[in-house]
């Protein structure tokens, strides 16, 4: 009986304790997200996105009487994103992220670090960054598409082989099962 009495005891001292511990956790993450700024980048990049896609639309070759209807699509698409991806509607999905991927005092050390100066500094300049980092990568895969285009053109050439011969063989099949139908009679 005492045992019983011992083990709930310190069962419920367990269960309180997690869940305190996951309620300081998920107050780390909602300091973190503030100091590093998130919903602002968020909305940020919705709006680069948009000017990248608006921008792009004025390079594409579209007779000028259709562009007022393009523009207006990549302004409908925009309210999509807006109205579902806003701060809201992400904001515990990122915070389970964050939870699920860094301990407690992980967290916190990052809030340290973002309160800093040089933590400051990172979050001004990761638009930038990721957009210096973007243009990067999209220079090394223009000039690698031309290799997977044509990678790509072997593989459908190669099946369209391989349906050929597949056809050929089939064929083949039918026609020795005529032949040995006829052999029968």
């Amino acid at each position: 009986m005492r045992f019983s009495r011992l083990l709930i005891i310190l069962l419920t001292a367990l269960f309180i304790a997690g869940c305190s511990s996951g309620t300081a956790k998920r107050a780390s993450v909602d300091e973190l997200l503030v100091v590093t700024k998130t919903q602002a980048r968020m909305t940020s990049i919705f709006k680069q996105i948009k000017q990248r896609q608006l921008a792009q639309l004025k390079k594409m070759k579209i007779p000028k009487k259709l562009r007022p209807i393009a523009e207006d699509y990549i302004h409908k698409i925009a309210l999509i994103y807006e109205s579902e991806m806003n701060w809201d509607n992400v904001k515990e999905d990122i915070r389970n992220a964050y939870t699920s991927t860094y301990t407690e005092n992980e967290i916190d050390n990052l809030v340290v670090f973002f309160k800093t100066p040089e933590g400051q500094l990172y979050i001004e300049k990761m638009p930038v960054l990721t957009h210096k980092v973007i243009e990067a990568e999209q220079k090394h895969f223009e000039r690698i598409l031309p290799r997977i285009k044509a990678l790509i053109n072997r593989l459908v050439e190669d099946v369209h082989e391989s349906d050929k011969a597949v056809t050929k063989l089939s064929e083949g099949e039918e026609k020795k099962d005529v032949e040995k139908k006829e052999d029968k009679k």
